[in-house]
């Protein structure tokens, strides 16, 4: 073996030697909570709640809030729609009739007319260089015919009774001319609009001028009666129909004119009847459950009962206490809780509204049997305090999946 290969083997054999003996340069790895990664653990998969059917008694009551207030109250319309800019009373103030209530905001119906104005101006302003124009270019065309018929005149006076062949033609260019120019007049002589389009649009925008100025002839409202401001149904710079209801106003006749009154939604006025039972809960008494009834329901929903002479006009449901003396120790407006029951029913199956499923407008129940669950279609029946009747082919006891 030459003396290079044994060279390169040394070389080798040392390296090896040295790697062995000092071990990896940067250590063993050492663990240190401080720099490590916070590890998110997996989370938990939430078991839905399992409700039991249920069977008792299922009651359905409503509660709406009312306030105390005149037998007899009136309200203020709208007589134009408008802008509001500014209020003049507010709830609790008593007002005697003819007093201003509210004061409309006009000046987008005049900022618009005047782009009416603006609009009929530069219509008339059309019309106007047209009519110029047409004076102009007929008054010219008038002036080539004078000059025509005055050149022919002149050639046949001087052509004489035996005209040459030449002076005959300047004679028949010269007619030529003349009913060139007579043409020209009449074509100037026409009428500017002769559509009357422009004249249409230019009525149409005074017709819409109109109606702003008819809107603003009626700058305020007023009260249309003495009495007490129960409610404002406008604001500030809100926006409002003509016939809209503005205000409500009580009509004070003594003490005994007062009940307990609200409007409430047809569907609710359906399931109501004369001197059905309430309880009602004054803000200025909230530890107080006061028995009453319901004496009065507006049109079509008051056949019979007891009317107590209320306004047969008015939209309010009215109620009373039992001792309709507590309303004389109350101020006017206070607010009343009432509460009343529509439907009980007993020994109806019954689950939280929590347990019960709607998709697609079908309402259903997820049944636990087991370890299987099956869907079953529902109708619901009574709700109240948290208890809802359910009718289809369930038991009680059964056990449902909630959502």
């Amino acid at each position: 073996m030459s003396s290079i290969p044994k060279l390169i083997v040394l070389v080798l054999l040392a390296s090896l030697t040295i790697s062995c003996s000092y071990g990896p340069v940067s250590g063993p790895r050492r663990f240190n909570p401080a720099t490590e990664p916070t590890l998110v653990p997996t989370s938990e998969a939430v078991a839905a709640p399992i409700y039991t059917i249920q069977q008792g008694t299922v009651t359905e009551n409503l509660t709406f809030p009312a306030r105390v207030s005149p037998r007899f109250e009136t309200i203020a319309i709208a007589p134009v729609t408008g802008t509001i800019l500014e209020l003049a009373v507010s709830e609790g103030d008593f007002v005697a009739e003819g007093d201003r209530l509210a004061f409309y905001d006009f000046s987008s119906q005049e900022e618009e007319i005047s782009q009416l104005n603006g609009a009929i101006a530069d219509k008339q302003a059309i019309l106007a260089k047209a009519q110029a124009d047409i004076a102009a270019d007929t008054g010219r065309a008038q002036i080539e015919l004078d000059i025509a018929t005055l050149e022919y005149e002149q050639a046949l006076q001087n052509a004489g009774d035996n005209p040459t062949e030449a002076a005959q033609k300047q004679l028949d260019l010269l007619v030529r001319k003349i009913d060139l120019a007579k043409a020209d007049l009449i074509r100037f002589d026409e009428e500017i609009d002769p559509d009357g389009l422009i004249a249409e649009e230019i009525a149409l925008l005074r017709e819409q001028i109109s109606v702003l100025e008819e809107q603003m002839v009626v700058r305020s409202i007023f009260s249309p009666a003495d009495g007490m401001i129960l409610g404002l149904n406008i604001a500030r710079s809100g926006r409002i129909s003509a016939g809209h209801t503005v205000a409500v106003i009580g009509q004070m006749g003594g003490l005994d004119d007062l009940s307990v009154s609200t409007v409430l939604r047809s569907d609710a006025l359906e399931r109501l009847a004369n001197d059905m039972p309430v309880t009602m809960v004054f803000a200025s008494r909230p530890d107080e459950a006061i028995p009453g009834k319901i004496v009065r329901l507006p049109y079509p929903y008051n056949s019979g009962g007891n009317q107590l002479g209320f306004d047969p006009d008015d939209l309010a449901i009215r109620l009373l206490p039992d001792n309709p003396a507590i309303l004389d120790e109350l101020p006017l407006g206070e607010r009343v809780e009432v509460s009343l029951q529509l439907d009980e029913k007993a020994n109806a199956l019954w689950l939280p509204p929590e347990a019960i499923r709607e998709f697609s407008d079908r309402m259903f129940v997820v049944v636990k049997n087991g370890e299987r669950e099956q869907r079953i279609d529902v109708q619901v029946g009574l709700k109240g305090d948290g208890r809802v009747e359910v009718l289809g082919s369930l038991e009680a006891g059964q056990q449902v999946v909630g959502r």
